[in-house]
C-alpha cells in the first residue's frame, strides 16, 4: 500500500492536475489487482511460469483500453472469477494463452487478446470471450465454439433444472484441462459430441449435466477434481475415451456431494437424555414379576419436576410388598 501511495505521489507530481491524480490511482489499483491474479493462477497451477502469466493479463488490460474498452471492469471480471473458481475454465484460459505464447505460437494468442479486446468493448463479458478464444486455439477448428455449445445444448435439453451456459462452461474447461496436461482436446470434444449425440440420456450426458449443477451450486472444488482427474488419465493414457474417465470421476464426486441421511426414530431415541432425578429420591430397581401394594399416598413433584410418592407419615419411605405369582 505505502508503495503504491508512493507511486500515485511520484505520477501526478509529473503529471500534474487533479484528473491526473485519479488515473494514476485507477492505474495503480488495476496493476495490484493484476498481480493478485497471476499470484492466484500461478498457486493452482506452479507448472507455468509467472511472467508469461503477468504478460498475457496485462496484454488484455492494455488492448481492452487501446480499442476504447474499459480495462477496469474487464481486470474485475477475470478477477471475479478466478476468485470464485480458481481452477475454472476463466483460470485455465489464461494458462493456455500463456502456453501458448511461451511455445512461440505469439500470432494466434494476440488475435485472441485482440477478439477479447474488441468484444468486451461492445460489452460482451471478458470472460467468455478469452475462454473461447483459449478453446478454439487448444482444438485449432473454427467452429469449436459452435460444437461445444451444440454439447450444450443437447446435455442441458436432456436434464432438467441444467443451464446451458454452465454445462458449455464444464466442456470448455474439461477441453482446456485436457490441454494443459498435454492431452488432445480435439479428440476429447469429439468423444463427447458421439457420445452425447448417441443418447442424450446416457451416462456422459447425465454425468455432465451432474458436473453443471455441482458447479452452478458452488461445488467448484469437487467438480475441478473431477475435470482434472480425467483429464490427466486420458493424456496420461490410462483412460482411452474421456466421457468413460468423467464418469468414473463423477461418482465420487456425486456421492461425497449426497446430503447426509436424516437419523431413524431409532437413533432419534437413543440420543434422548433422561432428565436427572432428585438426589433425595430413592427408586427401587424394576423388579421381575412384582407387583407394588397400594396404599393411601400422596402424590407431589419434586425440585427437579419428577412425581414422588410420599406416605401420610413425613420422612418415611411406603413399603414395597413382592407377591409371588402362583402358577
Amino acid at each position: 500500500v505505502n508503495q503504491a501511495i508512493t507511486q500515485i505521489a511520484t505520477q501526478s507530481s509529473i503529471t500534474g492536475g487533479t484528473s491526473s491524480i485519479t488515473q494514476v490511482i485507477v492505474q495503480i489499483a488495476t496493476q495490484v489487482q493484476i498481480t493478485q491474479i497471476v499470484q492466484q493462477i500461478i498457486i493452482q497451477n506452479p507448472q507455468v511460469q509467472q511472467s508469461d502469466v503477468q504478460q498475457i493479463v496485462q496484454q488484455i488490460a492494455s488492448q481492452t483500453a487501446s480499442n476504447g474498452g474499459n480495462s477496469v471492469q474487464v481486470i474485475n471480471q477475470i478477477a471475479n472469477q478466478i476468485v470464485e473458481n480458481p481452477k475454472g475454465a476463466v483460470s485455465q484460459s489464461v494458462v493456455q494463452l500463456a502456453k501458448q505464447k511461451a511455445s512461440g505460437n505469439v500470432g494466434a494468442v494476440n488475435q485472441a487478446i485482440t477478439q477479447v479486446a474488441q468484444q468486451s468493448s461492445k460489452g460482451v463479458p471478458a470472460t467468455q470471450v478469452i475462454v473461447q478464444q483459449a478453446v478454439q486455439i487448444v482444438i485449432g477448428q473454427p467452429n469449436a465454439n459452435q460444437q461445444i455449445s451444440q454439447i450444450a445444448k443437447q446435455v442441458a435439453a436432456s436434464s432438467t433444472n441444467t443451464d446451458p451456459a454452465t454445462v458449455n462452461q464444464v466442456i470448455n474447461q474439461l477441453a482446456l484441462q485436457v490441454a494443459n496436461n498435454g492431452g488432445n482436446p480435439k479428440q476429447a470434444i469429439d468423444q463427447i459430441a458421439s457420445n452425447v449425440a448417441s443418447g442424450n440420456t446416457g451416462p456422459v450426458s447425465q454425468t455432465i449435466a451432474k458436473l453443471a449443477q455441482l458447479q452452478i451450486s458452488g461445488n467448484n472444488k469437487n467438480v475441478n477434481q473431477a475435470i482434472n482427474t480425467a483429464a490427466q488419465q486420458v493424456a496420461q493414457g490410462k483412460q482411452s475415451d474421456i466421457g468413460q474417465a468423467l464418469s468414473l470421476q463423477a461418482q465420487n464426486v456425486t456421492a461425497a456431494a449426497a446430503p447426509t441421511q436424516p437419523q431413524s426414530k431409532v437413533e432419534q431415541h437413543a440420543n434422548v437424555t433422561t432428565p436427572p432425578r432428585s438426589q433425595n429420591l430413592t427408586t427401587a430397581p424394576p423388579q421381575a414379576n412384582t407387583t407394588i401394594g397400594q396404599t393411601d399416598n400422596t402424590t407431589s413433584l419434586s425440585t427437579a419436576g419428577v412425581p414422588v410418592t410420599q406416605s401420610p407419615m413425613a420422612g418415611s419411605v411406603p413399603p414395597v410388598t413382592h407377591h409371588k405369582h402362583h402358577h
